[in-house]
């Protein structure tokens, strides 16, 4: 058994990925725990190299005699939030900005993997959600609200002195 740390953002990603050091760690075990604390809420995720995985299992610390343990919560209401995908990641990070940002840059704000940037800008291009000049890629703005031409007129800003 091998007690750890994982990182302080911990919560956006996959239990093993989030420890810290070594991804040695992570790929080390057959079977896996992983125990979370989001506020008062603690959970336990599961990762098993030849069976499948259980994520967010509600626990709860009880004391026991003179000892505490963790026990599973049964018919637990809490679920934790589920992490933003990539699109929204990206989504989000360009309801922010007001001009072309480069993929570079995207990456960054987003903290994900370039290629997965790549992947949402994608999706938001063929959404029609995103534009991409040689600056970088931005929100598509919406189009201006025209105004009716006044149907009293001639077409061209003056009125017609001409009554039938």
């Amino acid at each position: 058994m091998v007690v750890h740390h994982a990182r302080k953002d911990s919560q956006a990603s996959r239990p093993g990925q989030a420890l810290r050091g070594s991804s040695e760690l992570h790929g080390w075990g057959d079977s896996n725990l992983y125990r979370r604390r989001k506020g008062a809420q603690l959970t336990l995720s599961t990762e098993h190299r030849a069976a499948p995985s259980r994520d967010h299992i509600p626990l709860q610390l009880t004391e026991t005699g003179s000892g505490v343990a963790l026990r599973v919560v049964e018919h637990a209401s809490v679920q934790p939030d589920a992490p933003p995908t990539p699109t929204e990641r990206v989504r989000q990070a360009l309801a922010q900005v007001r001009e072309p940002i480069p993929v570079q840059q995207l990456q960054k704000v987003c903290g994900i993997r370039t290629a997965k940037i790549c992947s949402a800008l994608a999706e938001l291009s063929t959404n029609g959600e995103v534009v991409h000049d040689a600056r970088g890629y931005q929100r598509k703005l919406p189009l201006p609200v025209a105004h009716p031409i006044d149907p009293q007129g001639n077409g061209n800003g003056k009125h017609s002195d001409f009554v039938q």
